[in-house]
């Protein structure tokens, strides 16, 4: 099913300065084994698949000139990766928050608000928001 997708992502970097950005583009959705699958392109022309799974943890996975691999877990911290031109780079992806709203009737509609901090080693990268919406 063809759906329109907003994302806004925030983002605090460890020295307070925050960034913000808006995507908004269609996108395609399907159910299948209890899951919802999201994918659309950016317009710098990366994929982006994310994956909702039916207990409420979300997977993103980036594919453009790097492929970035996040998943939350409410309430964990969980191992990620990010492919940069010099290897493989394992980051921890601790989600404060995951919640997951999906309504089904009358018009197919689905809010994702995520709030999570990427660490790599025992260094704090930054904290996220994530906020994505389809319909």
């Amino acid at each position: 099913m063809k759906v329109n997708v907003r994302m806004c992502t925030e983002i605090v970097d460890t020295e307070g300065a925050v960034e913000s950005h808006l995507h908004e583009s269609v996108g395609d959705l399907i159910e299948t084994g209890g899951n919802f699958y999201l994918r659309y392109h950016e317009k710098e022309g990366a994929s982006v698949v994310l994956k909702i799974g039916g207990s409420g943890e979300v997977d993103l996975t980036r594919q453009g000139e790097h492929k970035t691999k996040l998943r939350f877990v409410s309430g964990a911290e969980v191992e990620s990766q990010i492919a940069t031109i010099y290897g493989v780079m394992n980051l921890w992806c601790a989600a404060e928050r995951v919640d997951v709203r999906i309504v089904r009737a009358p018009e197919f509609s689905a809010c994702i608000e995520i709030d999570y901090r990427l660490k790599s080693l025992d260094s704090e990268l930054g904290k996220y928001r994530l906020r994505v919406s389809f319909k």
